[in-house]
């Protein structure tokens, strides 16, 4: 383990554990989700391109005091098919690739 990682898991194991402290501990899970469905049709290919993908994000807040907390939180990414071209998924030819306009 990273000593700097393991230096900060130290630290907040001791403040959390100070008993002066450990009224004011909390603990707040965190989820969020996100359903999304996207549609190209290109002149020149025959197929429609359909994407539906989820998006989930989870993690939790360890609230140690009113003016510190720790925050860990992970996120991905599932297509729920597989009928557009996403540039890597090997389907060039068969579906047009949504050209983003910024």
């Amino acid at each position: 383990m990273n000593n700097s990682i393991a230096a900060l898991l130290i630290s907040v194991s001791a403040f959390a554990a100070s008993p002066a402290l450990a009224a004011s501990i909390s603990f707040k899970p965190l989820i969020d989700t996100r359903l999304r469905y996207e549609n190209v049709d290109q002149d020149g290919i025959v197929e429609k391109a359909d994407a539906l993908t989820i998006r989930a994000r989870a993690g939790f807040e360890l609230g140690l005091s009113k003016d510190f907390s720790f925050l860990v939180e992970g996120e991905g990414t599932l297509a729920l098919n597989e009928d557009y071209n996403s540039g890597v998924n090997g389907r060039t030819r068969a579906y047009p690739l949504k050209a983003y306009t910024h």
